[in-house]
């Protein structure tokens, strides 16, 4: 133990101690979409967190594959919600993460995402261009005043509706924390079964309904984009069948 008013010097090393404690329960049963040229991706089941955090550490998906490939590093691209299923992709090599963090920032990496959601929608295509920033604790919100607001865009169309819960496509063109929930509330509805955002929730669909369909982006230098795609959820399909083939990533 330090003084409280001790400040860290370089090359100071923080260590926590970590009591047994009881995790919550989570999904483990991730799939590996592709795996080769530094690159792995995965379709992340929920609910399962990515980075350990908060009650979660074991439980988490960076701890199982560490744990299952105990010989291999993984570094985080991008991130998906605990309760958001679909395509995440991770570096298996320092250069090539580096090589795909430049897609992120440079937003080159283009996401789809098919989103089950409640309320009053613009018909056919629309967009929502309003900032996001800190509302409270976990929470976000739109608008310029909020605390550490930054400017974000998503696209959206809306496919149909199916007793009482519309399919939206959504393409995030930015990337912010919890982005296309918040923006779901902005238009004028919800995600369905959203733990932060959503007063609706459905017995009849097991989690959240948001999936992160397909990513594209480059696999090397000078290459060819690529789209790699994640398999619908059951409860996706069971609502929505041919509907989801509208949901797809289109050429720029």
């Amino acid at each position: 133990a330090v003084d409280p008013d001790y400040r860290l010097k370089d090359k100071d090393v923080i260590r926590t101690i970590r009591t047994d404690v009881q995790e919550p329960d989570v999904c483990a049963d991730y799939t590996i979409l592709h795996d080769q040229d530094g690159v792995l991706v995965v379709n992340k089941p929920a609910p399962l967190p990515v980075h350990p955090a908060g009650r979660y550490f074991k439980n988490s998906l960076l701890h199982i594959l560490r744990e299952q490939f105990p010989d291999r590093i993984f570094h985080t691209i991008h991130r998906l919600d605990t309760w958001t299923t679909g395509v995440l992709i991770l570096g298996t090599d320092r250069e090539k993460a580096q090589f795909l963090h430049q897609q992120v920032d440079k937003k080159t990496m283009r996401k789809i995402y098919g989103v089950m959601a409640v309320g009053q929608f613009p018909a056919q295509q629309f967009e929502v261009d309003q900032a996001i920033g800190r509302v409270d604790g976990p929470l976000r919100g739109v608008g310029d005043h909020l605390a550490q607001s930054k400017k974000c865009l998503t696209r959206f169309e809306n496919i149909c509706t199916r007793d009482g819960i519309t399919l939206l496509k959504a393409e995030p063109v930015t990337g912010r924390t919890n982005q296309i929930r918040v923006h779901v509330q902005a238009a004028g509805g919800s995600v369905l079964n959203d733990p932060l955002y959503s007063p609706e929730q459905s017995e009849e669909i097991p989690f959240m309904g948001l999936h992160c369909r397909a990513m594209t982006f480059l696999l090397n230098r000078g290459d060819e984009p690529v789209t790699i795609t994640a398999p619908w959820p059951e409860y996706f399909v069971e609502r929505f069948g041919e509907e989801l083939e509208k949901i797809r990533l289109e050429k720029n």
